[in-house]
């Protein structure tokens, strides 16, 4: 049996890749697969075959592991702590899908604001954008195990993604990570998003991101904002790797019928 996992529209991916090369492999993969899981339901119909629909089962979390961040023993990781307050933090793989001049116009407007971000840089990332920043901070590489103290740290937790096919067609793993760990967000609004949007601003625009922080910051320490923490918990409770996992196998279990 061959199962194809698709986690995300590598066609629209750039770097050493040729995007149309890309397409012509994959629908001869699927051609010579049983089943095929999506983690978006864009993706679901590129990766039709026939009458075969794909099966979505979205990405996840270690909900346990990141729910750590809003535990009161947790101690925020020293190079977070250091930082001046409010922190906005972001981690994950930096990239050049990271909408760095969303980033730069935030902490251009409020340079007494510190950005942390935490991950390994990659070289079509346009950090250029911000290098130089006096409140702009790169962290490197964290090892898994800690990224909670880091978030713990953190006063508002970003997803900045560039708005394009890539992220119409990504679910962000960060995003899961980030509402277990009870920390408030600010997204941008990419279609995996819009499930929470009753519970993190959605935005479009470095003004309205700058808006949507402004906003979240000045109720970071309010009873209302510290009561949603645990329902931006519950509402990840559905996504962790436990639960996808059980996912698969009833997909796998349908396959093998």
């Amino acid at each position: 049996m061959v199962v194809y996992e698709c986690v995300d529209e590598f066609s629209a991916v750039r770097g050493l890749v040729r995007g149309k090369t890309i397409a012509v492999e994959e629908r001869q993969l699927l051609q010579l697969t049983d089943s095929v899981i999506v983690t978006h339901p864009s993706l679901s119909q590129s990766k039709t075959v026939g009458d075969r629909r794909p099966y979505l089962i979205p990405n996840g979390a270690d909900i346990a592991h990141f729910a750590r961040a809003s535990f009161p023993g947790t101690e925020p990781a020293a190079a977070v702590a250091s930082l001046s307050h409010p922190v906005v933090g972001f981690h994950g793989w930096i990239q050049y899908w990271i909408d760095f001049d969303m980033i730069s116009y935030a902490a251009r407007k409020h340079p007494e604001w510190s950005f942390a971000l935490i991950g390994p840089i990659e070289p079509l990332a346009r950090v250029d954008k911000v290098r130089g920043m006096a409140n702009v901070y790169f962290m490197g590489r964290q090892p898994y195990e800690q990224i909670p103290e880091f978030i713990a740290g953190f006063d508002v937790c970003i997803n900045p993604f560039v708005l394009d096919d890539l992220s119409n067609a990504v679910s962000p793993i960060k995003l899961y990570e980030y509402l277990a760990s009870g920390k408030p967000v600010v997204s941008v609004d990419m279609p995996a998003a819009r499930e929470f949007s009753d519970l993190i601003p959605l935005v479009r625009t470095p003004e309205q991101f700058v808006r949507a922080l402004e906003d979240v910051l000045s109720n970071v320490h309010n009873r209302t904002v510290s009561g949603n923490a645990v329902l931006r918990q519950q509402a990840v409770t559905c996504c962790s790797w436990e639960a996808r996992f059980q996912q698969v196998e009833e997909v796998l279990q349908i396959s093998l019928a």
